[in-house]
């Protein structure tokens, strides 16, 4: 984050954050719900 302030680009695509926010969420689904849940991308 620190070298994000200081260059001013971001050290991730954000495609590559929606992803890993997109695998919290199955986790999340998958302990509710007891089943596998599918992480499309």
């Amino acid at each position: 984050m620190v070298e994000m302030f200081k260059t001013g680009k971001e050290p991730r695509s954000h495609e590559s954050i929606l992803h890993g926010v997109a695998v919290l969420e199955a986790l999340e689904k998958s302990v509710a719900s007891g089943q596998w849940e599918e992480v499309r991308s």
